[in-house]
């Protein structure tokens, strides 16, 4: 019996131990750091790294994790050419990697003539202190009773105990959620619609906790059947996904990804380059959605700061303090817009600059006020200045931010 498949198609996900040596995570783990520029512990992840660095392609078509993913996923598996590098980065509130567009529900649950065969792969090259919390047979499911999860930061609530979990997973059909923790070398694979999050750990109790020192440098890799739910999740990625700068891969890999079988059929299409044919297929990421919403338009600051006073009424400090942290970082990023603006614009009308300064006046504001909340919030969960600082620290990058997110390639 195939142990890999049965977990992947019951739970949505299995891990295998010792895939890589100590050599190889040493060998990783060291082009990583030069890749993206770390030297001590800087959050930042790399989309399309693998791709763009020839020394992570034997990764690409290792062989051994080939032959375990055919066997789950079947004898077609393609390689979607979506990669990414992470260095001490978790995103630490629960969600799926890919859902219905107008709906929680994962894409394809029940579609039987053309399975949803997606698999996203993640190497272990230096885990630190870290777990991948799951939540088992939720990419099959809609989950219609616990929509209350999404969202909710698995620092705060990884077993959703505060939200009677166990009796909402028991109606929904899924399982208590699990926490894996890989040790170096080990690798998990999930189904794209699984319901997840990334979080740092106590050594000792074995339970998130962001106070954590940052230790963490992983490497993911996406695979599918060679069919249209893959070729959707590529042109997704490759195509439409412009804010995560994928660009066609390197004839080289192309060749390699070929001659080991891996090249997916109409990868290419010049046609997949419109992103109407997925209007009502995939979820569109929030910041880049530009209909307003009864919050604001999504991912700004003020949609942010809306989202964190939901979660105060709901119980949830922590995720609240985290959405005010981003919202403190984005209008900090704007303000220093302004400066540039004021700098350079001396022979600018007198009413411009009136306005400008009207408006970084109004921005200050906002930002003590979202401090001050954060402040409040931390409070609540019991954190003095010196864990509130360091936890904000941790949580403010803009994830918009793509010159932080570049510094690797220069």
């Amino acid at each position: 019996m195939n142990t890999f498949k049965e977990q992947f198609d019951t739970k949505g996900y299995f891990y295998v131990r010792g895939v890589l040596s100590e050599e190889e995570c040493d060998l990783y783990t060291a082009a990583v750091d030069n890749r993206l520029a770390i030297h001590d512990k800087e959050d930042r992840f790399l989309p399309d790294g693998p791709n763009l660095n020839a020394e992570f392609w034997p990764l690409i078509v290792h062989e051994q994790v080939i032959e375990i993913l055919r066997s789950v996923v079947g004898p077609d598996l393609k390689y979607t050419l979506q990669g990414d590098l992470h260095a001490n980065h978790n995103a630490h509130q629960w969600h799926r990697d890919l859902a219905y567009k107008h709906s929680d529900m994962p894409i394809a649950y029940d579609d039987v003539e053309t399975p949803f065969r997606v698999v996203k792969i993640c190497f272990y090259v230096d885990p630190g202190e870290m777990a991948f919390a799951m939540v088992p047979k939720s990419a099959h499911n809609e989950m219609k009773n616990s929509k209350r999860y999404f969202g909710i930061d698995a620092y705060e609530d990884p077993y959703f105990s505060e939200a009677g979990g166990d009796d909402l997973a028991k109606a929904d059909g899924v399982d208590h959620p699990v926490l894996f923790c890989p040790r170096r070398g080990d690798m998990a694979a999930f189904d794209l619609r699984l319901l997840h999050a990334g979080c740092f750990i106590d050594p000792d109790t074995k339970l998130p906790c962001p106070a954590q020192p940052q230790s963490k440098k992983t490497i993911f890799f996406t695979y599918g059947a060679d069919n249209e739910w893959t070729r959707k999740v590529h042109y997704f990625y490759r195509f439409f996904r412009k804010d995560l700068l994928y660009s066609s891969p390197a004839p080289e890999l192309v060749a390699l990804i070929k001659q080991k079988g891996l090249l997916l059929s109409g990868f290419d299409d010049p046609q997949a380059q419109d992103p109407s044919w997925f209007d009502d297929t995939f979820l569109v990421p929030p910041y880049m959605d530009s209909n307003d919403t009864p919050y604001g338009v999504i991912g700004s600051a003020g949609w942010y700061e809306k989202v964190a006073e939901n979660f105060e009424q709901r119980g949830h400090p922590l995720s609240a303090a985290s959405c005010l942290s981003r919202a403190h970082t984005i209008v900090e990023e704007e303000m220093k817009g302004i400066d540039t603006k004021l700098n350079e614009n001396e022979g600018s009308s007198a009413a411009a600059l009136r306005e400008l300064k009207k408006k970084k006046t109004q921005f200050k504001k906002q930002m003590s006020t979202d401090l001050t909340k954060h402040g409040d919030n931390c409070v609540k969960i019991g954190w003095d200045d010196e864990a509130r600082n360091d936890f904000r620290e941790a949580v403010s990058l803009n994830p918009f931010n793509l010159k932080a997110r570049l510094k690797g390639l220069h």
